[in-house]
């Protein structure tokens, strides 16, 4: 990730995030989950991540990298997907969680 989007504003960190996460994210459960083989990029996702205060965690294994968001609300007002199918995965996912909280 460039310097230009590390030290770059909230908006353009968000859009880089978003285009980054429209291609290698995949949702699970009530997170969004992406591997890589670049734990160096890895670090520099998960610190983007940290500087919007969005709930992630960065594990290493020993052939990939996963930064796990976990606060999928906030991620969606502020990163969001432009992929359709994500876009609605994503909101199915906070009604589902929504409705469970409404439960209790």
């Amino acid at each position: 990730i460039s310097n230009s989007i590390k030290k770059g504003s909230s908006k353009a960190k968000c859009a880089w995030l978003r285009s980054f996460f429209d291609d290698e994210a995949t949702m699970a459960g009530n997170r969004i989950i992406v591997d890589t083989v670049n734990p160096n990029g890895m670090k520099d996702i998960n610190l983007l991540l940290d500087d919007l205060e969005i709930k992630n965690k960065l594990t290493h294994y020993s052939t990939k990298s996963r930064v796990v968001v976990y606060d999928v609300i906030k991620y969606s007002k502020m990163i969001g997907f432009d992929h359709d199918i994500k876009v609605k995965r994503l909101k199915k996912m906070i009604k589902n969680m929504q409705n469970k909280r409404n439960l209790y």
